[in-house]
Parts: structure tokens; C-alpha cells; sequence
């Protein structure tokens, strides 16, 4: 499955979500708003990506599961040992 979230050089990586919410709380009154309303956003974004790449490899492997039972092949089949 290919990784569908790419890290960026413009921003630091919390080294977890204490660390996150730190630096969030650091700030104060609509500053510290738009700050965790971004995060969440972000972090909502990161799901659904993962959730899109999760169901597109689903969907490859259901493809491949109908087109074995259909031509009846066995992975066995095709081994050999100059496979190794």
C-alpha cells in the first residue's frame, strides 16, 4: 500500500500529541482556537486519507480473491523453486 501522507519541511513534528497540545495551549484566547481547530482538522484529513488508501487496497484484493475462485488458480500453481 502506497503511504498517502508525505511530511513537510515547513513545519516541526510533535513528538507526540502532549507535545502537540503544549505548543497549542501555549497560545492564548482565538489564537489557541484556530490553532486546535486546525489540528483537528489535520488530523481528520490524515484519517480520511488512510481510510481512502485502506479502501482501495480492499477493493485490489477483492478483485484478486473473485478472479482466483473464478479461474480456479492456486498461487502453488506458479511456484517454483527458481522462485527463492
Amino acid at each position: 500500500m502506497t503511504h498517502p501522507i508525505k511530511s513537510s519541511n515547513l513545519f516541526a513534528t510533535p513528538h507526540d500529541m502532549h507535545s502537540l497540545m503544549s505548543w497549542i495551549e501555549a497560545h492564548t484566547g482565538s489564537e489557541r482556537v484556530v490553532a486546535a481547530t486546525a489540528a483537528g482538522m489535520a488530523w481528520n484529513l490524515a484519517a480520511k486519507l488512510l481510510k481512502d488508501q485502506e479502501a482501495i487496497a480492499d477493493e485490489f484484493n477483492e478483485k484478486v480473491a473473485e478472479i482466483i475462485q473464478q479461474d480456479h488458480i492456486d498461487a502453488w500453481d506458479y511456484w517454483n523453486q527458481g522462485d527463492l
